[in-house]
C-alpha cells in the first residue's frame, strides 16, 4: 500500500515539473552572477587583473543580495563552468 502511494506522489511531482517547464518555469535558485559579469571577468582577466581585484566592482543587480558583491569563490565557479 504505501510503495502504491508514493509511487503515486512520485508520478504527481513528475506532472507538475513537467507542466512548469512547459510554461517557462525551471526549478532552482536563480543565478547571482550575470551574463554581463561573466564577459567582464574574462576579458579584465585577459589584462594581467586577478579575480580579487575584479570582484569588489561586480555589483549584484537584484534579490536579497542587491548592491552586494558576488564571492570570489562563485566567480571562480562560474567562469570555470562549461556553459
Amino acid at each position: 500500500m504505501a510503495e502504491t502511494e508514493r509511487e503515486n506522489i512520485r508520478e504527481s511531482t513528475l506532472e507538475g515539473l513537467d507542466t512548469a517547464a512547459r510554461k517557462g518555469k525551471h526549478d532552482g535558485r536563480p543565478p547571482v552572477i550575470t551574463d554581463d559579469m561573466l564577459h567582464t571577468v574574462p576579458r579584465r582577466r585577459a589584462n594581467g587583473e586577478s579575480v580579487e581585484q575584479i570582484q569588489p566592482d561586480l555589483i549584484i543587480p537584484a534579490r536579497k543580495r542587491k548592491g552586494q558583491s558576488p564571492s570570489v569563490a562563485g566567480i571562480y565557479m562560474e567562469i570555470s563552468s562549461p556553459k
